[in-house]
């Protein structure tokens, strides 16, 4: 087994000793649009620690998102071969645009269609853009889904209207209400 389908084993995992794997798809694409969008912020601004926090969290949301559609990501992850794009600017600039058209994509496909084939597809395609991201932005992908999966192997908190809440933010969402 890879590290990476090791790594994908443990977050599954996770999502499932925490009950996300039953949760609204819907709301975990918002979370995946979220982690894109804190990508392309640390794109923008050169932060290469922002950068390697969100292509770990972005693959931690879509391996959840792929669960509460019925299908595991380590069924091809192992089967992505390594980037051989180009470590430059303007590559950066065409994934990230691509990542981001994938992302709109895979909403579509929640809001207007059943098929999980297409969204597996989908998925594979993102998972694809963002390592290939990754290497473009001289990260490497494993180390960044091992800090994703190292800063939440331990968190607790609760389910809250389909959305799981960290513990350290339970307070103020119930302030909130």
């Amino acid at each position: 087994m890879s590290k990476l389908t090791d790594l994908t084993t443990k977050i599954e995992q996770w999502a499932i000793d925490r009950n996300l794997h039953t949760a609204d798809p819907r709301k975990q694409m918002l979370k995946l649009g979220e982690e894109a969008g804190e990508l392309y912020a640390g794109i923008a601004k050169g932060n290469t620690e922002l950068i390697k926090d969100s292509v770990g969290d972005a693959y931690v949301v879509i391996t959840i998102l792929s669960m509460q559609k019925g299908f595991s990501v380590s069924e091809f992850v192992d089967s992505i071969e390594e980037p051989t794009v180009k470590d430059n600017a303007e590559t950066a600039i065409q994934l990230s645009l691509s990542l981001m058209q994938r992302t709109g994509s895979i909403a579509h496909s929640l809001m207007h269609s059943n098929n999980n084939d297409t969204l597996l597809t989908m998925a594979h395609w993102f998972i694809e853009t963002l390592f290939d991201l990754a290497y473009a932005l001289n990260v490497n992908r494993v180390e960044c889904i091992q800090m994703a999966y190292d800063e939440i192997k331990d968190r607790k908190g609760k389910m809250i209207d389909g959305v799981f809440v960290k513990e350290a933010d339970l307070q103020e969402v119930e302030d909130e209400k």
